[in-house]
Formats: structure tokens, sequence, C-alpha cells
């Protein structure tokens, strides 16, 4: 019972989801639900007629022509609607079409990002899109059904002069080629939502192989030819589930087409029968053998359809979550907080998606107005997580993140963030121009080209602009006259953008990761310089920065182990002063070797 409830409301919501894409889409369909049913079989037994009034002696050229007029109108009549109903199914794919993929975009931009690092959520973020095109798959197989069931209706009329026997016999060989080709439609759904994984497995393969920046490193390790026969292995492992899945359906659809074969022989010498013996006419047996296929055809489309119901059931169920999603902002509620003033993390501790260990540990940190603040560690130590958790971007725990003594699970999300600029490790690059790519912080300001040039010009951006363009220059691949830039390029840019936003609170994950040594002091500099009263925090693992900063916070395995400023760790020689001391024998290294070569 639940699932047939649960059936009846995806069905509901395909009609409800139609209908507020295209309400003259809606109900031109279905007028043409009742119009091509009804020609098809008017024309069947208006034929019969002309075909009787035509064998007798004495018709009625008239009468003749009145049938023909009226089979032609009919004929041209749904052929105009029918071009009509292409012209609204062509307005109707469009508007459903952004409808929907604008419903998916607004669910995962309201999903947590932790639940974005889950395995599974990729898997089923696919699947979804997939799914959603079964909306309006399940609207037509309504229209067709109700089509199909006024049809057969009509059809079941131009039989009325058959045998009892004849028409159990045929409604017999429907049901039992339904049944046949029904035995396929679960399988189909099971094999479907394999190849679904598979599709996304090949498909990666693929375009690694097919990303050009990609070749370098294959070259030069020589991978090529491994990664080519993994996407040959992924592709066939696919296409013999997709075959496998064929070849059970053409054997049950061979003997379902030889079953109807056998059929509609007998009846052909049924019909003759009766009318070697005065029981039917010539009109009857045109009338019979079109009206028989048809009953024929479309109880079995009687059968597909309920298969499609199922299979489409099956992923809408499975997208359940997503189509009963709000689609509201993520962190909507709670009260709204100005500039920061403090924040303080009491005892936070995080575990990734099918992870075992806590990626953090009983973390405790306490930052003040325009500090700034430098967060150490080795690779894996939980930096950029505690980061991420600090401005909401995974959910802490309450009572573990407060943002001027409010707990961060009452705020209102949002009013964090329009305090908030930042630079991730793993950064993007937008294919836009240099306006858009700094401005994109606070787009309200995107014409305030002092303020854009000024930035411009401390990063070391205003050399890349073309004379002509300025801040218009294109960047990327996207246009003929579009420029694309190294890493480090790139990665001014991105500082450029979170300076650009009157932020009170900045976050820099690894800020000159891509910036060559030689710029990297100048440029860290300038942030220092650019950040004015804003609160400052810097991860890195490039500690030459720390004896700028006010305080820096030390971090191992998902735990703070020190926090001071550079004078305090140095003297307490901890891991901190490890840290230190290897990098500075490396960078002392690097410089006797360039002195004494």
């Amino acid at each position: 019972m639940k699932t047939f409830r649960e059936g009846l409301g995806l069905f509901a919501l395909s009609f409800k989801e139609v209908w507020i894409a295209d309400k003259t889409y809606f109900f031109f369909n279905l007028l043409m639900l009742i119009a091509i049913p009804f020609q098809m079989n008017a024309s069947i037994y208006l034929g019969s007629a002309l075909i009787n009034d035509l064998s007798s002696p004495n018709f009625e050229f008239g009468g003749v022509l009145r049938l023909i007029v009226l089979i032609v109108g009919m004929e041209l009549a749904v052929t105009v609607l029918g071009q009509l109903q292409q012209k609204f199914n062509l307005a109707f794919t469009e508007k459903f079409s952004l409808r929907q993929k604008t419903r998916l975009l607004d669910y995962y931009y309201s999903i947590d990002l932790v639940e974005k690092e889950n395995p599974s959520f990729h898997g089923r973020a696919q699947f979804n899109e997939f799914a959603l095109s079964k909306i309006e798959s399940n609207y037509q197989s309504f229209l067709s059904l109700a089509s199909l069931l006024v049809s057969i209706s009509l059809s079941l009329y131009l039989l009325r002069n058959l045998s009892p026997a004849a028409m159990i016999c045929l409604l017999a060989v429907c049901v039992a080629r339904g049944m046949l080709e029904l035995k396929t439609i679960r399988n189909r759904v099971e094999v479907t939502n394999v190849l679904q994984t598979s599709h996304r497995t090949y498909g990666y393969l693929y375009q690694l192989l097919s990303n050009f920046t990609a070749h370098k490193e294959m070259m030069v390790n020589q991978a090529y030819p491994f990664f080519k026969k993994l996407w040959l292995e992924r592709k066939r492992e696919a296409f013999e589930l997709q075959y496998g899945l064929e070849k059970k359906t053409i054997v049950f659809v061979t003997i379902s087409k030889i079953l109807s074969g056998l059929f509609k022989l007998g009846l052909a010498v049924l019909i003759i029968y009766y009318i070697y013996n005065r029981k039917l006419t010539i009109g009857d047996y045109m009338a019979i053998t079109m009206a028989a296929p048809l009953i024929e055809s479309n109880i079995l489309n009687l059968f597909n359809l309920g298969g499609k119901f199922y299979e489409n059931t099956s992923y809408l169920r499975l997208a359940g979550d997503m189509l009963s999603a709000g689609g509201g902002d993520a962190g909507s509620r709670g009260s709204v907080i100005g500039e920061i003033q403090s924040i303080a993390v009491r005892n936070l501790s995080f575990r990734y998606p099918n992870r075992t260990e806590n990626a953090l540990n009983g973390i405790r940190l306490s930052i003040r107005k325009g500090e700034i603040i430098a967060i150490v560690g080795d690779n894996a130590s939980g930096k950029t997580t505690l980061v991420k958790l600090i401005l909401g971007l995974y959910p802490p725990e309450p009572g573990s993140v407060f943002y001027n003594q409010t707990d961060l699970n009452d705020i209102h999300l949002p009013s964090v963030w329009n305090q908030v600029s930042a630079v991730f490790q793993d950064f993007s690059k937008y294919e836009l121009d240099i306006r858009h790519n700094i401005a994109l912080s606070d787009l309200k300001e995107i014409h305030n080209d002092q303020r854009l040039y000024e930035l411009a010009d401390a990063f070391g951006i205003a050399n890349i602009m073309l004379p002509e363009r300025g801040l218009e220059t294109q960047l990327g691949y996207l246009t003929e006259d579009s420029i694309n830039l190294s890493g480090g390029q790139w990665q001014r840019i991105a500082l450029a953008r979170a300076l650009f936003k009157q932020a009170s609170l900045v976050v820099l994950d690894e800020p000159t990761s891509a910036i060559d040594p030689n710029s990297e002091l100048e440029l860290l500099n300038r942030l220092l310089d650019a950040s004015g009263e804003k609160t400052l925090i810097v991860i890195t693992h490039r500690i030459g920065i720390a004896a700028n900063v006010d305080k820096i916070v030390v971090m191992q395995n998902g735990e703070i182990k020190e926090v001071g400023s550079h004078s305090d760790l140095v003297h307490a020689q901890g891991y901190y002063f490890d840290m230190w001391m290897k990098q500075k024998e490396l960078y002392n290294k690097q410089e006797k070797e360039v002195a004494y070569p």
C-alpha cells in the first residue's frame, strides 16, 4: 500500500510539474488524447462503409463523395493539430528542461558541502538528472494510456460482428504478448542503475584521455596505454551488460511477434470463411483486419506503459530527496550578524563521510577582530577542514563555533558570508573577463574601476591586460581573443578577488602555492598591507610568513599542537620549531647552492 501511495504521489507530481511549466500544452495534449484515437477508428469505420457502398451496383455518387471528404477532412484536421502539437512541444521542452535543470541546481546548491564530499553523492547527482527526465515521461505515459483506452473501446465496437470465441482469442494473444514483453522491465531498471555507475566511470576515463592538460603528464609517465586500456575495459563491461539485456529482450519480442503472426493468419481465415457464408461483407473484412491489429497493438502498449510507469516511478522514488526538497538557501534561518568582532571555537570535532577516524579532535581557538592568524601544519593535518567549519561551509556541531558570542547554528549563514571573503586552495578559474574575475566577490561594485585597477596593480595583474581591452580582457579559452594564464597568474586574480570585497574576515588557503619563490615574500607583504583592519586567516605550508602575523596555530593529525607568536613558538622548541628549522635549512641549502655552484 505504501508503494502504491508513493506511486500515486509521484504520478501527481508529474502532472503538477507539467501544469506549472505550460498550461496551454497541458490542455492541448488532452484534446489530442481524444482526437487521434477517434480519427483512427472513425476512418476505419467510414472506410468500411465506403467499400460496402462502392461494392454495391447502385451506389450513390454523392454519398460516396461525402464519405471520402469526411475521411480526408478528419485526417487533415488531425494533421494540422499534430503540427500545432509539435510547435507546443518545442516551447514546452525548453520551458520544462529549464525548470527542471534550475530545480536540480537549486537542490545541489542547498546541500551542505560536507555531503558533497561523499562519493555516493556524486553517483546520485548523475542519477538525479536522469530521473528528472522521467517526470515528463510519466505525464506522456498517462496521456498515452488514456488515449489507448479510448482507442481500444472504439475498436472493440468495430469487431462487434466477430464471434465471442474470436474476441477471447484476440484478447488472450494480446495478454500473452504483453506478459512476455513485461518480463524484461524489472531487469532493465536494475541494469540501468548499474549502467549509471559504469557510464560515470568510463566517462571520466574518456574525459581524462581527451583532456589536453593531462597529456603532458601522461606523456612523461607513458601512462596513456594504461588509461586507454582501463577505459576500453570499462566500456566493454558496460556494453556486455547492455548487450545481455537486449538479447533477452529480443528473444521475448520474437516469440511475441510469432504469436501475433499466427493469430493474424487465423483471423484472416475466419473472416474469409464468414464472408464465404455471407455473414460478413468485404467492408467488414477491411474494418476487422484493421481494427484487430490496432487493438492488439494498443493492448500491448498498455502493458509497455505499465512497465514504463514501474520504471519511471522506480527512478523517481530513488530521487525522492531531490523532488521533495524546497530548494531554499542553506542556513536561511537564524539571527543576522553584522561586522565580525570575534570567533570562538570550543571543543570542535568532525568526521568526513565514509571515514572511520575524525578529521578534527577537540579544537579550541579564539580569534579577535583585526588579528592576522597563520594556520600551519603538514598535509591532512586538518587546516582547511577547520576553516570550512568555522565559515559554516561544513555544519559544525551545536555549541562548537561562535560568532560574536552567538552559536553559528543560530545565525543566518548568508549574513556571515556577507562578512567573509575567501580564496581556497582549489580556487575557481572563471573564464570571464578580468573585471568579472575580480569583482565577483562584490558584484554591486563591479563598475568601481579605480578599485579594480588598484588591486590589479597591487597583485601584478595589470601587465596581462590587453592594451585595447583593459579590464574587459577575456581569460581562458572560450573566445578567440581570450588569453590563458599560468597557475600563478590565476592565483593572483583570485587574491585580488578576495581583497576586492569589503569583508571583515578574509581567509586565504595556500595563497601563494602557485607563485614563484622570488615573488612570494613580496606578494605576502602586499596581502598583509591590503588586509588593513580586516581579520586575516592564512593557511599555509610555508612558514616564512609566520614572523609577520599576530598568532600562529600549529596543527597535526587533526589537533592543535601549539598556539602563539613566532618568537614564543621558536623559544618553546616544539613542533613549530622543528618545522621552522627544516624549512630554514632547506632555504639556506638552496642559497648556498646558488652562491657556490
